[in-house]
Order: structure tokens, then sequence, then C-alpha cells
């Protein structure tokens, strides 16, 4: 004997999405460029990815400028073709001299003038340190770099052609001594001259 059996089939709308870049082999995207299909009603967040000589240009979602952040999200209510522009970078010269002291770019000591290719728009972090011993009892100390800033420690956004030289001055370590009583100057780094 068979028993009758009933059978329910649950369809579900999907939506056709469309990634591209341009141009070709510029970047990537995640999820990878190709079609996708997604659930009616879904939102999916994608990421660009340039490579290292290009940078996000903007998107462009169904024909129409979506801006250039580097993640946007796309509501999956329709059929959607997205494209990522990318562009090629725009490289800045940027010279950096410690002038005899020790400085760190991004974290990696130099201790010589160094020009750099930083990508337009990327932060970078400069630091010295705030002074450094040249001779017993004589040390360089930190004035400023050649901008006029004032923090040792700083970061920098590459917008243009620039040079960061540190400058420094010369302190002697003045000991004051006295038999009886209380001196003034006390004992201590003083400016040279």
């Amino acid at each position: 004997m068979t028993a009758d059996s009933t059978y329910s089939v649950v369809w579900s709308i999907q939506r056709r999405l469309i990634i591209s870049i341009s141009p070709f082999s510029s970047g990537t995207t995640s999820p990878s460029p190709g079609e996708h299909w997604l659930n009616d009603g879904a939102s999916l967040s994608i990421n660009a990815i340039p490579i290292s000589s290009y940078q996000l240009g903007n998107w462009v979602v169904d024909g129409v400028g979506a801006g250039s952040t580097s993640t946007i999200s796309i509501l999956m209510n329709r059929p959607h073709n997205v494209q990522v522009l990318f562009r090629a970078a725009s490289f800045i010269q940027v010279a950096v001299d410690p002038a005899g002291g020790t400085m760190f770019i991004d974290g990696q000591p130099i201790n010589s003038a160094v020009t750099y290719s930083w990508k337009e728009g990327s932060n970078h972090s400069l630091q010295v340190l705030p002074e450094y011993t040249t001779a017993p009892g004589t040390r360089q100390a930190f004035v400023r770099w050649s901008d006029g800033s004032t923090s040792p420690a700083r970061t920098v956004l590459a917008g243009s052609a620039v040079q960061y030289a540190a400058t420094w001055k010369t302190q002697h370590y003045v000991d004051i001594k006295s038999g009886a009583g209380t001196i003034s100057p006390a004992s201590g780094w003083y400016d040279a001259g």
C-alpha cells in the first residue's frame, strides 16, 4: 500500500549582480569580479582592492557615479551592474634628511638623506629622537622640521613634492658645583653660545 504524499516547492527570487573593473588588471574586488546571483532584498558590501600602482577612482552603479569610498553597499532589489574604476596612482617625491641624527620613516631608521616615492594621499610617519649625544657632555637637541612643525613624531600626508629636514641645536652639559650655598642656574643642558 502506498500513502499519498504532498510535496511543496518554495521558490525564491534571485537578482543578478555583475561586478567589473576597469582598466583590466588594475585591481580586484571582494567579492571577485564576475556574475553573482543573490536573493531579492539582500544587501552586499563590495570592496575595491587596487594593485600597488593604482588607486580607486570611483564606482559606477547601473551607469551612475556612486562615490569613491573603498567599500560600497548594494541592495539587491533588482539586477545591478557595478563597475569599479581604478586610476593610475600619482606618486609624490618626498626627500627626508635627518641632518646628522637618526630619523624613522614608517618605523624604519635612516641616517642620511633619502628620497621616497609615496602614493599621493598616503599617510606616513616621521620621527626623530628628541636628542642624541655627539660627544661626552655635548648633544644635539631637536628644534623643528623644515616646514616649521616642532613635534619630533608626526604623521604626514603625501600631497605634493616636499622635503622634510630636521633642524638641531647644540647643547652642552654644564656641571655647576659650589662648596657652599645654592647656585643658580643649576647643573643641566644649555644651548651652545
